[in-house]
């Protein structure tokens, strides 16, 4: 082989690594690109637990900035990404943040708040679309200094009188609490019930158990509530099957239980959107999240399911259908 011959060999594999060498820069630039900051209109980061409430709270959230008189080219634009466990979040958040968004929403349930507060100068607006805020928690946003947000109180006492109205003048019923979380609401409820007579049987059990657990209460009880409680969500397919087989009816304060349930009674997530949305415009003339308590939405919803209330064999009331803002059939 002549020396000609190797000297044109080395050059390229030379050219060839020069060209991967650029290829890879290209590659980099592009990504870099792609997570930085860009100008135009300001974006907003939302990190959402991928419930049905929350999904719809963000299809609120972005049709109330439309409404509003924002035209395309002014409209912020939207990065959304989802997340089931914390870690996820934190990914999330951490991206968006990379990205240089103006702006945060995070939707889900009380952990939120702890990473919300972690770093970051971005304004935060948390959407409660699945469980309501307490006391703690709100005290919490109120002291943060770029935290406000939008949560509701549940109407506990409006669902257990038109519970009555379809299971009958019950003086017990079965609250189904998740062992492996808790219920800080137990005691809202449980005064809720008081009111009415309505004596309180609190049952924990693992998901493990829950099907066995449900299929033991048949009989032992004339109504089962559902607590908003991430494992329940999460597994309302699994609850739903045995409920059914146990035939027993139940009633419950998330959107996510409308086809487990008999009675569901929740506040609108595309409401609480709608209020989000608000806070965001405002946030963008000028106000500032640490003067803006977390806000209530009083919208709520009652959904009605014939066909559970037909497999339980109760009767089909009129007057509970008036109220109805939604018939499943």
């Amino acid at each position: 082989m002549s020396a000609l011959t190797v000297s044109r060999k080395k050059v390229l594999v030379c050219l060839s690594l020069f060209a991967l060498l650029c290829l890879l820069g290209l590659v980099g630039y592009l990504l870099f690109l792609l997570d930085s900051p860009r100008s135009g209109p300001a974006r907003i980061g939302i990190a959402l637990s991928p419930t049905p409430a929350n999904l719809r709270f963000v299809k609120g959230l972005r049709g109330i900035l439309a409404k509003q008189g924002y035209s395309k080219s002014a409209n912020p634009r939207f990065l959304i990404r989802g997340y089931n466990d914390a870690a996820g979040a934190r990914r999330a958040l951490s991206r968006f943040r990379r990205s240089g968004v103006a702006m945060l929403v995070i939707a889900g349930d009380d952990s939120i708040i702890d990473l919300a507060r972690t770093g970051g100068s971005q304004p935060v607006v948390l959407g409660f679309a699945d469980n309501p805020v307490r006391g703690p928690v709100q005290r919490r946003i109120e002291t943060a200094e770029m935290i406000t947000g939008v949560s509701y109180f549940p109407p506990y006492e409006r669902t257990l009188e038109l519970s009555r109205r379809v299971i009958g003048d019950y003086a017990e019923l079965t609250v189904l609490l998740a062992a492996e979380e808790p219920w800080p609401d137990l005691d809202r409820f449980q005064t809720a019930a008081r009111k009415l007579g309505i004596a309180v049987r609190p049952v924990r059990t693992s998901l493990a158990g829950v099907s066995r657990t449900i299929a033991g209460l048949r009989g032992k009880t004339a109504l089962l509530y559902l607590p908003a409680q991430s494992l329940w969500i999460a597994n309302r397919r699994l609850i739903g099957s045995a409920l059914e087989n146990a035939g027993l009816p139940a009633v419950g304060n998330n959107l996510a239980f409308r086809d487990l349930a008999v009675l569901t009674d929740y506040a609108e997530p595309e409401t609480m959107g709608e209020i989000a949305g608000q806070i965001i415009i405002k946030i963008q003339h000028g106000a500032i999240p640490r003067y803006m308590p977390a806000e209530l939405s009083a919208d709520y919803k009652l959904a009605v399911n014939l066909r559970l209330l037909s497999r339980c064999g109760l009767p089909i009331h009129e007057d509970v259908l008036s109220y109805a803002n939604e018939v499943i059939r």
